[in-house]
């Protein structure tokens, strides 16, 4: 399954993702690499 790495816009195959963080029940987000993930952590959830 592919979905897009919501930094960057590259697209992710799910079974290869390098971070995957769980947000409710059912959404998930694919990251391509490290660095997309920590983007992501830094200005979507404030952490």
């Amino acid at each position: 399954m592919i979905e897009r790495d919501p930094v960057c816009g590259r697209d992710v195959d799910t079974k290869e993702a390098i971070v995957v963080f769980k947000l409710g029940n059912d959404r998930y987000r694919y990251f391509c690499s490290e660095k997309c993930a920590q983007i992501f952590q830094k200005t979507r959830l404030g952490l």
